[in-house]
């Protein structure tokens, strides 16, 4: 059969009707109130004339609204794309351009920040507001509003797992390029109605996902946010097998009360992004380890950034009994994953189990036998991937290649196959900076760092960070007479792009390096930093 996501949640809701689906602090919204709001969301967008595969953009920070209009899409046939929410005007303008977006949900405080959007993008013709922002401009309309005064009725317009999502992630130059996904495909990819990460089989059948229900209500929080793929991907798959999706308002990550919350609300799993998350939780464990009852936490899922193996070790120091899941993947190919348990060896690097998803590609583009240990190379993924990249046909070949009859996504990353049939990863292929699980690509930074009056050159690198994993940091060739410091030269790139994409560091050079094509050296600059710093 194929899948799609609005079939499972119905049936989830039909069965357990008054089990909370999503809570964020005092609110509760239960399975059924879910499935009836966001039936009034997709009767809204269908009597508005919006038809199968229209774009949607989904411009918000973790609240329940947020799941309740992917699934409203779902309903209604059409294609919910996500929106950084860290993103300044131009990376905005970007996203709702490029994804033909035609209706944008977005909070409330960012009315302002719309209301200059829409002037540049007449494609945008419904704006709904999530929130309260008191008196709303005439193009404007309240979600409430819609919920109110829509039907609750299940709307019926023929679903197909072939129905996609639109993922919109960082490309080679920076942009952001939406990834194409099928329904049944990310469903496939993620256990279809299994629970993925504690190792359950897949499902054949919607009614075995309801033979399977837990009815008692087990929440994930997902500390993360749901505009990216961790966060988003990993609720969706719970829900599949009746989960509770919980969330904070908060815009800030606050270590001691995510522990509250998850001891208060006796949480059963918990998603973050790597060490950026772990280390200040694993910092208040350490100095204040008995105040949270954390019995009922079972799972601790990463992906997005991989835990080093010092969280690892100290995470099941503290909690002995918990399931380490550390999930390899990406936008465009999402199969990978390697748990661990107290009594583990923990590996230095970051390691990921072999599966038969899983292939090497040596230089010469043939493809190696990945059951022999030692066996270095590309990291391909097959099965269920994702169509491609949206009106990028080119970067869609780049990276999906077709090799003996059988489709594979390149994934950038390299590996070797240990002596246990795992694969440790040794790298990528490109420079891009993971900097607490958000990436930056150096090429879209380096062009807001050079309209800088005082520079006359530049390049951005990643520097290695013991929380972040990697923090952003600029070379520059400064103007004569020029002065610049780290705290200006930040503040010029936060007003083009999101926040932790400006320079942490600052490195001043005579020049900079570059190859004979004239392409910057970013292993040169990296070279010439550490010698700087030594």
């Amino acid at each position: 059969m194929q899948w799609n996501y609005a079939d499972i949640y119905e049936a989830i809701a039909h069965a357990m009707p008054d089990v909370p689906c999503q809570v964020q602090g005092d609110r509760s919204v239960t399975w059924g109130e879910f499935d009836r709001r966001s039936n009034a969301v997709a009767n809204a967008l269908i009597a508005g004339g919006f038809r199968p595969e229209t774009k949607v953009a989904v411009y918000l920070r973790n609240c329940p609204e947020f799941l309740e209009i992917y699934v409203a899409c779902f309903k209604a046939r059409l294609i919910p794309a996500n929106v950084n929410y860290r993103y300044e005007h131009d990376e905005l303008v970007h996203v709702l351009s490029n994804s033909d977006a035609e209706v944008v949900f977005f909070d409330a405080s960012y009315l302002p920040l719309v209301t200059r959007l829409r002037e540049v993008l007449p494609k945008l013709r419904r704006f709904v507001v999530v929130g309260d922002a008191g008196p709303l401009p005439p193009w404007a309309e309240s979600y409430d509003a819609i919920i109110a005064n829509n039907s609750d009725a299940k709307p019926n317009t023929g679903r197909l797992g072939e129905d996609p999502l639109l993922l919109y992630t960082g490309g080679t130059t920076g942009l952001p390029k939406g990834v194409i996904w099928q329904q049944d495909d990310v469903i496939q990819a993620l256990g279809t109605g299994g629970n993925f990460y504690l190792g359950e089989p897949p499902c054949a059948d919607i009614d075995e996902i309801l033979r399977r229900l837990d009815h008692s209500g087990k929440r994930i929080y997902v500390a993360c946010p749901l505009m990216h793929a961790t966060g988003l991907f990993t609720s969706l798959t719970l829900m599949n097998v009746g989960w509770t999706i919980e969330t904070t308002a908060s815009q800030r990550f606050d270590a001691a009360a995510l522990w509250q919350v998850a001891s208060d609300h006796r949480v059963n799993a918990l998603v973050i992004v790597g060490d950026a998350f772990a280390q200040p939780l694993l910092a208040e464990l350490d100095a204040n380890a008995g105040a949270y009852d954390l019995s009922n936490l079972q799972l601790i899922i990463s992906s997005g950034s991989k835990f080093s193996r010092a969280v690892r070790t100290a995470l099941l120091k503290h909690l002995p009994w918990l399931i380490l899941s550390d999930n390899y993947g990406s936008s465009e190919a999402l199969r990978g994953v390697q748990t661990y348990s107290r009594g583990d060896t923990i590996p230095e690097d970051a390691v990921i189990a072999h599966s038969d998803v899983m292939v090497i590609m040596g230089d010469d583009g043939r493809l190696l036998d990945s059951s022999v240990p030692g066996t270095r190379g590309a990291l391909l993924i097959r099965g269920h991937l994702a169509v491609g990249y949206y009106k990028d046909p080119e970067k869609t070949d780049a990276t999906y290649v077709t090799i003996d009859g059988t489709r594979y996504c390149v994934t950038g990353d390299f590996g070797v196959v240990e002596a246990d049939g795992s694969v440790r990863l040794v790298g990528r292929g490109s420079s891009v900076i993971n900097t607490g699980g958000e990436k930056v690509f150096p090429y879209e930074v380096e062009m807001v760092v050079r309209t800088h009056e005082a520079i006359a050159d530049a390049a951005v690198i990643g520097l290695p960070h013991e929380r972040f994993g990697q923090v952003v940091a600029s070379v520059v060739v400064l103007r004569p007479g020029a002065a610049l410091d780290r705290t200006g030269l930040a503040d010029h790139v936060k007003r083009h792009l999101a926040a932790y994409k400006a320079p942490r560091e600052m490195f001043v050079l005579d020049v900079i390096p570059r190859t004979a094509a004239g392409k910057i050296d970013h292993k040169a600059c990296l070279a010439a930093v550490q010698a700087m710093t030594a």
